[in-house]
């Protein structure tokens, strides 16, 4: 999963931007667990339980999405753009 792989990046940027490494693993955080919840309720049969986990699920996952196409790219490029050429 997207979130279990970019640890080693996290720990990079955290250099940095301590704070915007610090709020992008919190979102990655948050959505694992709520993935976690989902899967859970879908074992127990609790279908409500999943309708509302997969929206939680899929707004933080959206929001993630903007704030590192935003914030994330743009600064991994000025930091590490230099390493990958």
């Amino acid at each position: 999963m997207h979130y279990l792989r970019e640890s080693q990046f996290l720990a990079a940027l955290r250099e940095h931007e301590p704070q915007l490494a610090a709020k992008i693993a919190a979102q990655h955080e948050e959505a694992l667990e709520i993935a976690a919840e989902c899967e859970e309720s879908m074992a127990a049969g609790q279908d409500s339980d999943v309708r509302a986990l997969a929206r939680r699920f899929v707004a933080i996952a959206q929001h993630n999405i903007i704030e590192e196409e935003r914030d994330v790219f743009p600064l991994a490029e000025r930091c590490f753009g230099a390493r990958a050429e």
